[in-house]
């Protein structure tokens, strides 16, 4: 049977809608892929808005079956970021010195990325200039030189690296008196055990949003500028098993559980910072694989014939009693809270995954799995 084709093309525009409305590259997906096969301490730490610029950034300067591989991954355009926020984070490419570049390549990503040109043969001065501007951009941070020479080879024609810290305060303040020592019970490596290890602690009671489900427990700690922190704590080993951090769930579905409970919470300071490789195995796993394969088509970006070489993903965190990469202030004392319900405790002795996000925006996932 013939259709007419003003009905086929009907067809077209919902499967194509339904297609953008339901992007393939999921928030765990992005997880799972940037994290890697092996968890080892002291974690992960993902930030996915720099993700998605930093695919954005390849999508608008490749063309062909290159360019084709990004069709469906996410949702464009791209959501900002709320100016508001605290939040640093830089998008470069590092491009081959004396590679041509065209004018409507430069122009493509301009409110995407940094174009700078890096001798790569000869690269020592140019990365400790690089590095050090990085450091300069995330000063609350605790960065290491991000992008180092044993990263670079002769070959090296394209690197991409994004970087990104933020900044924000508790609603209700851990008190600095409440520090102490406790037992965290440490993921070994990949391969499985544990090792308890005595780390700094901070605790608070109050009212929370808390929830209990499958076998997990689930804690909302509210932020300045509507952002939460959200803790889902892996479940109870025995027999010294390694632990299943459960980095299955998306967040902003997780935001939408819980009910408000009168909760002691003990949780670790944490502080470290995180660097991923995501070329070959991880953009391989989002299905973006010739991008950095020699048959790779810039020429949206270049004439020459060029690859990605490198993409790294660099972020860097501390939370303690102050917030998140807060400096230290001065904390007014306040008189315990009581409560006439039963008191419920929520105590982060081992391995968790973690968020920071909004209502309508993933912001960072991670995962704690110790010193």
């Amino acid at each position: 049977m013939k259709y007419p084709q003003w009905l086929n093309l009907i067809v077209l525009l919902l499967f194509l809608g339904s297609g953008i409305s339901s992007p393939s590259l999921t928030t765990q997906l992005i997880h799972k892929w940037v994290s890697g096969p092996k968890h080892i301490p002291p974690g992960v730490l993902i930030c996915h808005p720099v993700v998605l610029t930093a695919l954005e950034t390849l999508s608008v300067l490749t063309d062909g079956e290159t360019h084709k591989e990004f069709n469906g991954l996410y949702v464009r355009p791209l959501r900002n970021i709320s100016e508001s926020l605290w939040f640093n984070h830089t998008n470069t490419l590092l491009l081959r010195a004396g590679t041509e570049v065209l004018d409507s390549g430069i122009k493509a990503i301009e409110n995407l990325a940094t174009l700078q040109f890096i001798d790569f043969i000869y690269p020592r001065r140019s990365l400790y200039k690089f590095n050090e501007a990085l450091k300069e951009t995330h000063q609350s941070s605790y960065f290491p030189s991000i992008l180092q020479r044993r990263y670079i080879n002769w070959d090296t024609e394209l690197i991409s690296v994004g970087t990104a810290t933020m900044t924000a305060h508790w609603i209700h303040n851990f008190e600095p008196k409440n520090s102490g020592l406790r037992v965290f019970h440490s993921q070994l490596d990949e391969h499985g055990g544990i090792r308890p290890v005595a780390i700094d602690f901070m605790s608070i009671v109050g009212n929370f949003l808390f929830s209990e489900f499958d076998g997990l427990q689930l804690l909302h700690l509210p932020l300045n500028h509507n952002l939460t922190l959200l803790i889902l704590l892996s479940r109870q080993v025995i027999d010294k098993k390694s632990y299943e951090i459960p980095n299955q769930y998306n967040p902003l579905e997780l935001l939408k559980k819980g009910k408000m409970e009168f909760v002691e919470v003990q949780m670790p300071k944490i502080e470290f910072e995180y660097r991923a490789e995501l070329v070959p195995r991880a953009l391989n796993g989002m299905g973006i694989r010739r991008v950095h394969q020699k048959n790779a088509d810039f020429s949206k970006l270049t004439s020459s014939k060029i690859k990605l070489s490198s993409m790294v993903h660099a972020t860097s965190i501390r939370i303690d009693e102050f917030g998140i990469n807060e400096e230290p202030f001065e904390i007014a004392h306040s008189s315990p809270l009581e409560s006439e319900t039963e008191k419920l405790t929520f105590i982060a002795d081992r391995p968790f995954f973690f968020s920071i996000l909004n209502e309508s925006q993933l912001l960072f996932s991670g995962e704690f799995l110790g010193p």
